[in-house]
């Protein structure tokens, strides 16, 4: 792009609107390239550490719970865990180190094989 074009015309070439650009200027007036760039990474870095650290909390919060109700069986103990909302019995199962599969099986009874 040419050095006196219009913001007009850049914003059409571009194929965006006039007031992100302004926007983006604003923003981002007096950075260097190479200063943005360590933005972006920081910015990724710390989206990362907020997961990391909300999933962290979350297990905490879950092993607490499971710890709590003291069950005399695994089963009791993953359906406690089971009932904090937004955790699955899969996550409840990995939590405690219990498999999946023993949980759900029945046996050619009709009644549930625990441990």
């Amino acid at each position: 792009m040419a050095q006196r074009m219009k913001v007009t015309e850049v914003v059409k070439e571009l194929g965006i609107h006039e007031v992100t650009c302004y926007r983006w200027w604003r923003e981002n007036s007096g950075m260097k390239v190479s200063q943005m760039k360590r933005l972006k990474e920081l910015e990724k870095e710390n989206t990362q550490l907020r997961k990391a650290v909300f999933d962290l909390t979350h297990n905490k919060m879950i092993l607490q719970e499971a710890t709590s109700s003291e069950p005399d069986r695994r089963r009791s103990c993953i359906d406690a865990v089971g009932e904090h909302p937004g955790v699955s019995e899969r996550r409840a199962c990995q939590m405690l180190n219990q498999f999946c599969a023993t949980i759900r099986y029945s046996t050619a009874r009709g009644g549930r094989c625990i441990d």
